[in-house]
């Protein structure tokens, strides 16, 4: 069985005294890069969103799966199954264009009864 090193009193307390344990993000030496490679990040702020799929300027409805999971359970349905879909290894060899879809869920799927 792996030991998690985690579990090491002497690995915790000198993880614990880094820069990123003590001022967060601010204390992590990649933030920086990592903060220039991704957009920013607004996943739970709800409403309108403007992007450029298929046409220029297509406006979205984004909700948060809590919201969409209560709007279910609240209309009386039983939720089934869920998958937040991504394409697999046979579809990215298939069609390459897809791995920019591999950052985050390209759709969620939803199957309920009521």
């Amino acid at each position: 069985m792996t030991q998690n090193i985690y579990d090491d009193p002497a690995f915790f307390e000198g993880y614990s005294r880094l820069g990123r344990s003590l001022q967060g993000l601010a204390g992590a030496p990649e933030w920086p890069a990592l903060q220039a490679m991704l957009p920013p990040l607004r996943d739970q702020v709800e409403g309108p969103r403007s992007t450029n799929w298929l046409a220029e300027g297509v406006i979205k409805q984004h909700r948060t799966i809590g919201t969409l999971r209560n709007l279910l359970i609240a209309g009386g349905f039983t939720i089934c199954h869920v998958e937040e879909w991504g394409p697999s290894a046979e579809q990215l060899l298939a069609r390459p264009e897809l791995e920019e879809e591999r950052d985050r869920p390209m759709m969620l799927l939803v199957a309920a009864r009521r």
